[in-house]
Protein backbone atom coordinates (compact mmCIF):
# COMPACT_ATOMS: atom_id res chain seq x y z
CA UNK A 1 0.00 0.00 0.00
CA UNK A 2 2.79 2.42 0.90
CA UNK A 3 4.53 1.65 -2.39
CA UNK A 4 1.48 2.83 -4.33
CA UNK A 5 1.28 6.07 -2.33
CA UNK A 6 4.94 6.74 -3.14
CA UNK A 7 4.47 5.78 -6.80
CA UNK A 8 1.48 8.09 -7.18
CA UNK A 9 2.77 10.89 -4.99
CA UNK A 10 6.34 11.30 -6.22
CA UNK A 11 5.76 10.79 -9.95
CA UNK A 12 7.33 13.34 -12.27
CA UNK A 13 5.58 14.50 -15.42
CA UNK A 14 3.28 11.48 -15.53
CA UNK A 15 -0.19 11.78 -17.16
CA UNK A 16 -1.32 14.09 -19.94
CA UNK A 17 -2.76 16.69 -17.52
CA UNK A 18 0.42 17.01 -15.45
CA UNK A 19 1.17 20.54 -16.66
CA UNK A 20 -2.37 21.73 -15.88
CA UNK A 21 -2.23 20.46 -12.31
CA UNK A 22 1.23 22.01 -11.92
CA UNK A 23 0.00 25.40 -13.15
CA UNK A 24 -2.89 25.29 -10.67
CA UNK A 25 -0.39 24.67 -7.88
CA UNK A 26 1.70 27.64 -9.01
CA UNK A 27 -1.38 29.90 -8.99
CA UNK A 28 -2.14 28.89 -5.41
CA UNK A 29 1.50 29.00 -4.32
CA UNK A 30 2.30 32.49 -5.55
CA UNK A 31 -1.08 34.12 -5.03
CA UNK A 32 -2.78 32.07 -2.32
CA UNK A 33 -5.86 31.74 -4.48
CA UNK A 34 -6.96 31.26 -8.09
CA UNK A 35 -9.48 34.12 -8.15
CA UNK A 36 -9.03 37.58 -9.65
CA UNK A 37 -5.36 37.11 -10.59
CA UNK A 38 -5.29 36.56 -14.33
CA UNK A 39 -7.31 34.72 -16.93
CA UNK A 40 -5.25 31.55 -16.53
CA UNK A 41 -5.61 31.30 -12.75
CA UNK A 42 -9.24 32.40 -12.94
CA UNK A 43 -9.95 29.36 -15.11
CA UNK A 44 -9.46 27.19 -12.02
CA UNK A 45 -12.19 28.95 -10.01
CA UNK A 46 -14.63 26.13 -10.75
CA UNK A 47 -12.27 23.50 -9.31
CA UNK A 48 -13.40 21.96 -6.05
CA UNK A 49 -12.37 23.45 -2.67
CA UNK A 50 -10.96 20.21 -1.27
CA UNK A 51 -8.31 19.97 -3.97
CA UNK A 52 -7.54 23.71 -3.80
CA UNK A 53 -7.11 23.36 -0.03
CA UNK A 54 -4.55 20.57 -0.43
CA UNK A 55 -2.61 22.73 -2.89
CA UNK A 56 -2.67 25.65 -0.46
CA UNK A 57 -1.50 23.49 2.47
CA UNK A 58 1.28 21.90 0.42
CA UNK A 59 2.44 25.33 -0.76
CA UNK A 60 2.49 26.67 2.80
CA UNK A 61 4.55 23.69 3.99
CA UNK A 62 6.94 23.96 1.05
CA UNK A 63 6.16 20.45 -0.20
CA UNK A 64 5.48 21.44 -3.80
CA UNK A 65 3.26 19.51 -6.18
CA UNK A 66 4.59 16.33 -4.58
CA UNK A 67 2.84 17.12 -1.31
CA UNK A 68 -0.41 17.49 -3.23
CA UNK A 69 0.10 14.19 -5.04
CA UNK A 70 1.17 12.27 -1.92
CA UNK A 71 -1.94 13.45 -0.06
CA UNK A 72 -4.14 12.62 -3.05
CA UNK A 73 -2.47 9.23 -3.44
CA UNK A 74 -3.05 8.48 0.24
CA UNK A 75 -6.78 9.19 -0.07
CA UNK A 76 -7.01 6.98 -3.14
CA UNK A 77 -5.01 4.09 -1.71
CA UNK A 78 -6.61 4.14 1.76
CA UNK A 79 -10.08 4.19 0.23
CA UNK A 80 -9.34 1.36 -2.17
CA UNK A 81 -7.64 -0.61 0.61
CA UNK A 82 -10.74 -0.37 2.81
CA UNK A 83 -12.86 -1.74 -0.03
CA UNK A 84 -10.41 -4.51 -0.98
CA UNK A 85 -10.25 -5.73 2.63
CA UNK A 86 -13.97 -6.52 2.40
CA UNK A 87 -13.31 -8.97 -0.43
CA UNK A 88 -12.54 -12.68 0.16
CA UNK A 89 -9.23 -12.26 -1.68
CA UNK A 90 -7.79 -8.77 -1.02
CA UNK A 91 -4.65 -9.41 -3.08
CA UNK A 92 -6.73 -10.37 -6.12
CA UNK A 93 -8.86 -7.27 -5.60
CA UNK A 94 -5.70 -5.12 -5.62
CA UNK A 95 -4.44 -6.83 -8.74
CA UNK A 96 -7.70 -6.16 -10.57
CA UNK A 97 -7.49 -2.48 -9.58
CA UNK A 98 -3.90 -2.10 -10.77
CA UNK A 99 -4.06 -1.63 -14.58
CA UNK A 100 -6.66 1.11 -14.83
CA UNK A 101 -7.80 2.37 -11.43
CA UNK A 102 -4.36 2.64 -9.83
CA UNK A 103 -2.14 3.21 -12.87
CA UNK A 104 -4.26 5.36 -15.18
CA UNK A 105 -6.97 7.00 -13.10
CA UNK A 106 -5.01 7.72 -9.91
CA UNK A 107 -2.14 9.32 -11.84
CA UNK A 108 -4.10 10.94 -14.64
CA UNK A 109 -7.44 12.04 -13.15
CA UNK A 110 -6.25 13.21 -9.74
CA UNK A 111 -9.36 15.05 -8.52
CA UNK A 112 -11.84 12.41 -9.66
CA UNK A 113 -9.49 9.67 -8.46
CA UNK A 114 -9.60 11.12 -4.94
CA UNK A 115 -13.40 11.20 -5.15
CA UNK A 116 -13.29 7.57 -6.31
CA UNK A 117 -11.06 6.70 -3.35
CA UNK A 118 -13.64 8.14 -0.97
CA UNK A 119 -16.38 6.26 -2.86
CA UNK A 120 -14.53 2.96 -2.41
CA UNK A 121 -14.09 3.77 1.27
CA UNK A 122 -17.79 4.64 1.51
CA UNK A 123 -18.75 1.37 -0.20
CA UNK A 124 -16.85 -0.57 2.46
CA UNK A 125 -19.30 0.91 4.99
CA UNK A 126 -22.32 0.49 2.74
CA UNK A 127 -21.57 -3.24 2.50
CA UNK A 128 -22.10 -3.28 6.27
CA UNK A 129 -25.25 -1.11 5.92
CA UNK A 130 -23.60 1.75 7.79
CA UNK A 131 -25.22 4.71 6.05
CA UNK A 132 -23.92 7.66 8.09
CA UNK A 133 -20.21 7.14 7.30
CA UNK A 134 -21.20 6.35 3.71
CA UNK A 135 -22.90 9.74 3.33
CA UNK A 136 -20.09 11.62 5.10
CA UNK A 137 -17.40 10.08 2.90
CA UNK A 138 -19.35 10.83 -0.29
CA UNK A 139 -19.75 14.45 0.81
CA UNK A 140 -16.00 14.70 1.47
CA UNK A 141 -15.30 13.12 -1.93
CA UNK A 142 -17.54 15.70 -3.63
CA UNK A 143 -15.19 18.40 -2.31
CA UNK A 144 -12.60 17.01 -4.73
CA UNK A 145 -14.91 16.35 -7.68
CA UNK A 146 -18.46 17.64 -7.43
CA UNK A 147 -19.79 14.88 -9.70
CA UNK A 148 -19.31 12.50 -6.73
CA UNK A 149 -22.42 13.97 -5.11
CA UNK A 150 -24.50 11.76 -7.44
CA UNK A 151 -23.01 8.72 -5.70
CA UNK A 152 -25.27 9.39 -2.71
CA UNK A 153 -27.96 7.63 -4.75
CA UNK A 154 -26.15 4.30 -4.22
CA UNK A 155 -27.06 4.55 -0.54
CA UNK A 156 -30.74 4.79 -1.46
CA UNK A 157 -31.15 2.53 -4.50
CA UNK A 158 -30.94 -0.79 -2.55
CA UNK A 159 -34.17 0.23 -0.79
CA UNK A 160 -36.03 0.55 -4.10
CA UNK A 161 -37.44 -2.99 -4.04
CA UNK A 162 -38.35 -2.77 -0.34
CA UNK A 163 -39.82 0.74 -0.06
CA UNK A 164 -40.31 1.92 -3.67
CA UNK A 165 -42.35 5.09 -3.02
CA UNK A 166 -40.23 6.22 -0.08
CA UNK A 167 -37.06 5.60 -2.08
CA UNK A 168 -38.33 7.56 -5.09
CA UNK A 169 -39.20 10.51 -2.86
CA UNK A 170 -35.70 10.48 -1.32
CA UNK A 171 -34.11 10.27 -4.78
CA UNK A 172 -36.16 13.26 -5.96
CA UNK A 173 -35.12 15.24 -2.87
CA UNK A 174 -31.48 14.40 -3.62
CA UNK A 175 -31.71 15.17 -7.34
CA UNK A 176 -33.44 18.57 -7.13
CA UNK A 177 -30.43 20.36 -5.54
CA UNK A 178 -28.21 18.66 -8.13
CA UNK A 179 -30.22 20.02 -11.08
CA UNK A 180 -27.82 22.86 -11.89
CA UNK A 181 -24.86 20.51 -11.74
CA UNK A 182 -26.63 18.06 -14.06
CA UNK A 183 -27.31 20.87 -16.54
CA UNK A 184 -23.65 21.96 -16.44
CA UNK A 185 -22.44 18.43 -17.15
CA UNK A 186 -25.02 17.96 -19.90
CA UNK A 187 -23.85 21.11 -21.67
CA UNK A 188 -20.20 20.24 -21.18
CA UNK A 189 -20.23 16.57 -22.16
CA UNK A 190 -23.47 15.68 -23.93
CA UNK A 191 -24.04 18.62 -26.23
CA UNK A 192 -20.44 19.56 -26.90
CA UNK A 193 -19.51 17.44 -29.90
CA UNK A 194 -15.81 18.30 -29.49
CA UNK A 195 -15.73 15.89 -26.54
CA UNK A 196 -14.83 12.38 -27.68
CA UNK A 197 -13.00 9.73 -25.68
CA UNK A 198 -11.08 7.18 -27.69
CA UNK A 199 -11.20 3.76 -26.06
CA UNK A 200 -14.36 4.58 -24.08
CA UNK A 201 -16.13 1.47 -25.40
CA UNK A 202 -13.29 -0.83 -24.34
CA UNK A 203 -13.22 0.70 -20.86
CA UNK A 204 -17.00 0.40 -20.55
CA UNK A 205 -16.70 -3.23 -21.66
CA UNK A 206 -14.24 -3.91 -18.83
CA UNK A 207 -17.00 -2.90 -16.40
CA UNK A 208 -19.86 -4.53 -18.32
CA UNK A 209 -18.26 -8.00 -18.48
CA UNK A 210 -18.13 -8.62 -14.69
CA UNK A 211 -21.47 -6.79 -14.37
CA UNK A 212 -23.09 -9.25 -16.77
CA UNK A 213 -21.64 -12.21 -14.89
CA UNK A 214 -22.96 -10.89 -11.58
CA UNK A 215 -26.48 -10.42 -12.96
CA UNK A 216 -26.36 -13.83 -14.65
CA UNK A 217 -25.28 -15.58 -11.44
CA UNK A 218 -27.22 -13.32 -9.10
CA UNK A 219 -29.35 -15.97 -7.38
CA UNK A 220 -26.39 -18.20 -6.60
CA UNK A 221 -24.28 -15.16 -5.71
CA UNK A 222 -26.89 -13.90 -3.23
CA UNK A 223 -27.39 -17.30 -1.62
CA UNK A 224 -23.63 -17.58 -0.99
CA UNK A 225 -22.56 -13.99 -0.25
CA UNK A 226 -25.83 -12.65 1.13
CA UNK A 227 -27.11 -9.21 0.18
CA UNK A 228 -25.51 -8.15 -3.11
CA UNK A 229 -27.66 -5.11 -3.88
CA UNK A 230 -24.68 -2.74 -4.06
CA UNK A 231 -22.97 -4.90 -6.65
CA UNK A 232 -26.23 -5.26 -8.58
CA UNK A 233 -26.74 -1.50 -8.86
CA UNK A 234 -23.13 -1.04 -9.93
CA UNK A 235 -23.79 -3.75 -12.50
CA UNK A 236 -26.91 -2.01 -13.81
CA UNK A 237 -24.91 1.17 -14.23
CA UNK A 238 -22.17 -0.70 -16.06
CA UNK A 239 -24.59 -2.37 -18.47
CA UNK A 240 -26.28 0.98 -19.08
CA UNK A 241 -22.90 2.55 -19.84
CA UNK A 242 -22.03 0.03 -22.55
CA UNK A 243 -25.35 0.84 -24.24
CA UNK A 244 -24.96 4.63 -24.01
CA UNK A 245 -21.25 5.02 -24.69
CA UNK A 246 -21.87 5.43 -28.43
CA UNK A 247 -23.96 8.56 -27.82
CA UNK A 248 -21.84 10.38 -25.24
CA UNK A 249 -18.43 8.75 -25.01
CA UNK A 250 -16.76 11.32 -22.74
CA UNK A 251 -19.67 11.60 -20.31
CA UNK A 252 -20.03 7.82 -20.03
CA UNK A 253 -16.26 7.41 -19.76
CA UNK A 254 -16.22 9.75 -16.76
CA UNK A 255 -19.21 7.99 -15.17
CA UNK A 256 -17.43 4.68 -15.80
CA UNK A 257 -14.63 5.73 -13.45
CA UNK A 258 -17.07 5.58 -10.55
CA UNK A 259 -18.23 2.14 -11.73
CA UNK A 260 -14.71 0.63 -11.58
CA UNK A 261 -15.40 -1.00 -8.16
CA UNK A 262 -17.64 -3.51 -9.98
CA UNK A 263 -14.49 -5.11 -11.40
CA UNK A 264 -12.93 -5.44 -7.96
CA UNK A 265 -16.20 -6.65 -6.42
CA UNK A 266 -16.91 -9.39 -8.98
CA UNK A 267 -13.51 -10.71 -10.02
CA UNK A 268 -12.19 -11.02 -6.45
CA UNK A 269 -15.28 -13.01 -5.39
CA UNK A 270 -16.03 -15.11 -8.47
CA UNK A 271 -13.31 -17.78 -7.89
CA UNK A 272 -14.82 -18.57 -4.48
CA UNK A 273 -18.40 -18.90 -5.67
CA UNK A 274 -19.41 -22.58 -5.35
CA UNK A 275 -20.35 -23.05 -9.00
CA UNK A 276 -18.63 -26.41 -8.86
CA UNK A 277 -17.04 -27.80 -5.72
CA UNK A 278 -13.67 -28.07 -7.35
CA UNK A 279 -10.52 -26.44 -5.98
CA UNK A 280 -8.89 -26.80 -9.39
CA UNK A 281 -11.63 -24.74 -11.06
CA UNK A 282 -11.23 -21.98 -8.47
CA UNK A 283 -7.49 -21.87 -9.10
CA UNK A 284 -8.09 -21.82 -12.86
CA UNK A 285 -10.47 -18.86 -12.51
CA UNK A 286 -7.96 -17.01 -10.33
CA UNK A 287 -5.14 -17.67 -12.80
CA UNK A 288 -7.31 -16.54 -15.71
CA UNK A 289 -8.16 -13.26 -13.96
CA UNK A 290 -4.48 -12.65 -13.20
CA UNK A 291 -3.57 -13.27 -16.84
CA UNK A 292 -6.43 -11.10 -18.12
CA UNK A 293 -5.41 -8.09 -16.05
CA UNK A 294 -1.72 -8.65 -16.65
CA UNK A 295 -2.42 -8.62 -20.40
CA UNK A 296 -4.65 -5.53 -20.01
CA UNK A 297 -1.84 -3.67 -18.24
CA UNK A 298 0.69 -4.65 -20.90
CA UNK A 299 -1.56 -3.68 -23.80
CA UNK A 300 -2.48 -0.32 -22.29
CA UNK A 301 1.11 0.67 -21.47
CA UNK A 302 2.30 -0.27 -24.94
CA UNK A 303 -0.56 0.50 -27.31
CA UNK A 304 -3.05 2.94 -25.70
CA UNK A 305 -3.46 6.37 -27.30
CA UNK A 306 -2.21 8.16 -24.17
CA UNK A 307 0.36 5.65 -22.95
CA UNK A 308 3.13 8.07 -23.97
CA UNK A 309 2.02 10.27 -21.06
CA UNK A 310 2.82 7.45 -18.61
CA UNK A 311 5.84 5.78 -20.19
CA UNK A 312 8.68 6.06 -19.34
CA UNK A 313 7.76 6.35 -15.68
CA UNK A 314 9.78 8.81 -13.58
CA UNK A 315 9.77 9.18 -9.81
CA UNK A 316 11.48 11.82 -7.68
CA UNK A 317 12.67 9.28 -5.12
CA UNK A 318 14.19 7.05 -7.81
CA UNK A 319 15.90 10.08 -9.39
CA UNK A 320 17.37 11.09 -6.02
CA UNK A 321 18.52 7.52 -5.40
CA UNK A 322 20.15 7.39 -8.83
CA UNK A 323 21.79 10.80 -8.30
CA UNK A 324 23.17 9.85 -4.87
CA UNK A 325 24.69 6.65 -6.24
Amino acid sequence: MSIWILAIGFRIGIACDWSEYLMLFKCVRYHGTTKGINLFCDSYNSWEPGYIMINWASAKMGLGIYGVNVASGAFIVFGLSAFCRKMPSPWLAWLVATPYLLTVVSMGFTRQAVALGFFCWALSYLLEKRYVPFVLLILIGSMFHKSAIFLLSFGVLPWLTIHPMRTLIILIILLVPMASLMIDYSISYLFNRSHFSAGAFERALMNALPAGLLLLLHKRWKSFYGDSSIGVWLAYGSIGSILLVWFASTAIDRVGIYLLPIQVYVWSRLPFLPLISDRGLSQLMTGSIVCLYGLTHFVWLNFANHSHCYVPYRNLLLDLLHFSS
